[in-house]
């Protein structure tokens, strides 16, 4: 009812009229209905939404000079349980960029992982950080998106963020991360995301979270 799901190699896809207002990324408009949340629910009942078993935590799409780690994505397991992620993969807001995640990928009971662009850059600003994989070969534009996959092609989490107001715009450039600051909200809403503190915080809990009832971590479950 929340989140309709399209596999990414539905033939709905960039199916749709050609005449009509482009998707995100510039591609003609998928067919069918996109994800969305029914304005009649929101705010009160969106708290109700499924949060799924992996989310989109932090995104890094233009490091500062100071901390030049490149690109890179932090996901956090929701659940109790260690997740395998064989199959999974990850694109831009061009579903034809893709990165799979390496066969024995694996998050813990409410743990991270880090994808980079660059392993070797992101391991000489966060050199104590070992759950990191990489590389992956396209990179993350000042207006773009993230979108997670699971081994069925099934949209598992996404957002599409843009490095103007409202949206935070210390995550460009500055030294900030996109950081998510609750599990509250819609995933793509801006205001579930917030500028982190600097460098970012990858592999631990966000620096900034709004107050209620914390996991393990100190995100947000509903």
């Amino acid at each position: 009812q929340y989140h309709l799901e399209r596999r990414a190699d539905s033939p709905a896809i960039d199916a749709g009229d050609p005449n009509s207002t482009r998707d995100r990324d510039g591609s003609v408009v998928d067919m069918g209905a996109d994800s969305f949340v029914t304005a009649d629910l929101w705010p009160e009942d969106i708290t109700q939404a499924r949060v799924p078993p992996v989310l989109i935590n932090e995104i890094m799409y233009r490091a500062s000079e100071d901390f030049a780690s490149g690109d890179w994505v932090e996901f956090y397991n929701t659940t109790e349980e260690t997740l395998s992620l064989a199959g999974w993969s990850f694109s831009d807001s061009d579903s034809t960029n893709r990165f799979e995640f390496p066969l024995a990928t694996a998050i813990g009971p409410r743990g991270y992982l880090v994808v980079a662009r660059a392993i070797e850059l992101f391991q000489a600003v966060y050199p104590d950080l070992k759950n990191v994989v990489g590389n992956f070969e396209f990179g993350l534009a000042p207006e773009d998106g993230v979108k997670l996959y699971n081994a069925e092609l099934l949209l598992v989490s996404e957002v599409a963020y843009r490095n103007a107001f409202p949206w935070p715009l210390a995550a460009d450039g500055v030294g900030s991360s996109l950081s998510r600051n609750t599990a509250f909200l819609f995933n793509g809403h801006v205001d579930n995301w917030t500028a982190s503190e600097q460098k970012g915080s990858p592999g631990r809990a966000n620096s900034r979270i709004v107050e209620g009832e914390p996991g393990a971590d100190g995100i947000h479950l509903v």
